[in-house]
């Protein structure tokens, strides 16, 4: 899905269940496609009611489709009979909140029958809560929720920072959580 500015895409990577359909191999199940899967390609995914609800995930600062907190909830919504779909962004800007609501709308789109919720994960929530503040009504998303989300990134940045400088930033733990923050800020 094109980015609201045309320069790059949306990633909506697609739970299809995998774990529940005997012919495709063992594995996480979110799979990169711009669509879920159609009736055509079979699966538990694609013979679900054109109401079944979608849960749209955010991961947190340095994460993936392919972290354990994104697989367990995909996998959780698809034993539910619920879809799950993996909004990946490519941009460094915590605060952008336009490219979701492209990804929003084009799930709306697709679903338009289906309730549309939203769970973020750490700095996924730096995306979701301004796209929800200035959306407001508007949107086609009938609830959402944070998990672990800070509420001020830049005095996080700052402790952490802080911390690593008085020595604290020795252990494995804060010298990942300190690269992280130096690249993305």
């Amino acid at each position: 899905v094109a980015t609201f500015d045309g320069h790059n895409a949306v990633l909506l990577d697609w739970h299809v269940g995998a774990h529940l359909h005997p012919d495709r191999p063992k594995g996480d199940g979110i799979v990169a496609r711009p669509e879920p899967p159609s009736p055509r390609s079979g699966g538990p995914q694609a013979q679900l009611a054109d109401d079944a609800p979608v849960v749209l995930v955010l991961f947190g600062l340095g994460g993936s489709r392919h972290d354990a907190y994104v697989r367990s909830l995909a996998r959780a919504c698809g034993q539910l009979g619920w879809r799950a779909v993996v909004f990946s962004t490519w941009r460094l800007d915590w605060n952008e909140w336009r490219d979701l609501d492209v990804a929003v709308r084009h799930v709306a789109g697709r679903y338009p029958k289906a309730p549309l919720f939203a769970v973020a994960h750490s700095a996924g929530a730096f995306i979701l809560v301004p796209y929800l503040a200035a959306v407001g009504a508007n949107t086609p998303v009938v609830a959402a929720a944070t998990v672990a989300g800070c509420f001020d990134f830049v005095r996080t940045f700052a402790f952490v920072a802080a911390k690593c400088q008085r020595g604290g930033g020795a252990s494995p733990v804060a010298r990942t959580y300190r690269n992280f923050f130096y690249r993305g800020m």
